[in-house]
């Protein structure tokens, strides 16, 4: 768990040296604060359900300092198509991995943005 200071810390970094963010690539802006990752681990040893179920976390923000989800994906993956929908025009640094196993299974959603001003 990093304290608001790291965070601070990581910002700064980024801002003052953008190509710090991505060398190498970060799991495509994935983040997940440790206390979310222990909310899903309680969620699914307490859950009532059977079998193997294969669930994704992470924020419901990119971790991108400067690019918002589409920008990143862009200057990363310039051969790939962009496919995000209207829901990345009301949140353009919205994630871009599907945690909707997660939140339909265990009824788990991430409290913790990277960006400090939204709260879930």
């Amino acid at each position: 768990m990093f304290a608001e200071q790291t965070y601070a810390g990581i910002r700064r970094a980024r801002r003052d040296e953008p190509t710090f963010e991505w060398a190498p690539i970060w799991e495509y802006g994935a983040f997940l604060d440790v206390s979310d990752l222990a909310s899903a681990v309680e969620r699914a040893l307490t859950a009532p359900l059977a079998g193997h179920h294969r669930l994704l976390l992470c924020a419901a923000d990119i971790s991108s300092a400067h690019d918002d989800a589409r920008a990143l994906v862009t200057r990363l993956l310039p051969d790939v198509t962009w496919r995000g929908g209207a829901e990345y025009l009301q949140d353009p640094y919205r994630a871009l991995i599907d945690t909707s196993g997660a939140r339909t299974l265990l009824g788990w959603a991430p409290r913790h943005r990277w960006r400090p001003s939204r709260v879930e």
